[in-house]
């Protein structure tokens, strides 16, 4: 028997399916700016994201879905407030569960070919919204941006867009673009983008590898090179109980598949902490001892 829909309903679920992605996709981009610790889900998202943990979330990597849903059992109540940092994980498994359907429905791929499905930046927020936009006549979707927040653009007035190249070992600052050799400063980087999927923050030391030095480090480095202090763009000091650094939220890391395939692993903390933080070379860090912040 041929599982293939009708054409009919194929049309219908595939405009379902991107008015839910278009809905998982704000309340991701409005959270993801949220800084206090707790906040209101959005109430129209609240039960379709409780169905998508119920019959999509299977797998480790979709289980922190699974696991925030399973702890509000009341099906027919949303509640007032939530922790923000297990919303927003679970946010980006809906998101990408959300994608998964458009995928397997043929409604396309809003987010860009071979980009993320869940915009780490601003621009490519507005982008995808453009795009949903653009491939929607019934205006549904257009109701839906329209009532969300509109994107803030970076943590402070006046910082430059900042791309993380993980395989490049590249950070670039506006126009300016900062080598990163093997060593604290890069692996405090990947640390940080990878355990942004989960909302943690990274101590400022752990293992015996000082990350503090290492942001220190990074600081001096981006100093010299763009004239500027905009460490703040790049890493956030988290603060009490855990205290620590995460990767600012604006940044966009170019290349996620190689930050989960980074090991962290005891040993290779073990040789970060063993070995002295290396001066780089090159202009960027030319008389880097000199600079006090």
């Amino acid at each position: 028997m041929s599982t293939r829909l009708p054409e009919a309903e194929r049309e219908r679920r595939a405009g379902a399916a991107r008015r839910l992605y278009a809905r998982v996709l704000v309340e991701h981009e409005r959270v993801r700016h949220t800084e206090a610790h707790a906040t209101t889900p959005n109430a129209p998202l609240w039960g379709p994201m409780r169905e998508l943990a119920m019959f999509h979330a299977a797998g480790r990597g979709r289980k922190p879905l699974a696991d925030f849903c399973g702890g509000y059992p009341d099906a027919d109540g949303v509640p007032e407030v939530v922790p923000t940092a297990a919303y927003r994980t679970a946010l980006r498994i809906a998101l990408d569960l959300a994608g998964d359907q458009l995928v397997q429905l043929g409604a396309g791929t809003p987010w860009g070919r071979g980009r993320p499905r869940v915009p780490e930046s601003v621009e490519h927020f507005e982008a995808i919204c453009r795009e949903l936009r653009d491939g929607d006549a019934s205006g549904a979707i257009a109701g839906i941006l329209d009532a969300a927040e509109p994107p803030r653009r970076g943590t402070a007035v006046g910082l430059p867009r900042v791309v993380f190249d993980v395989p490049g070992k590249l950070l670039t600052i506006g126009s300016t673009r900062i080598a990163l050799p093997e060593g604290r400063e890069l692996g405090l980087l990947r640390m940080l983008a990878m355990r942004r999927e989960d909302g943690e923050v990274t101590p400022t030391t752990e293992h015996g590898v000082d990350w503090k030095n290492g942001a220190d480090s990074l600081r001096k480095r981006i100093r010299r090179a763009t004239g500027r202090n905009l460490m703040r763009a790049v890493v956030l000091s988290a603060g009490a109980p855990v205290g620590g650094f995460r990767l600012a939220p604006d940044v966009e890391v170019v290349g996620n598949r190689e930050v989960s395939f980074q090991t962290f692993s005891p040993e290779a903390l073990e040789r970060l902490a063993s070995s002295p933080a290396r001066r780089p070379r090159g202009r960027d860090l030319r008389g880097e001892g000199d600079d006090e912040d």
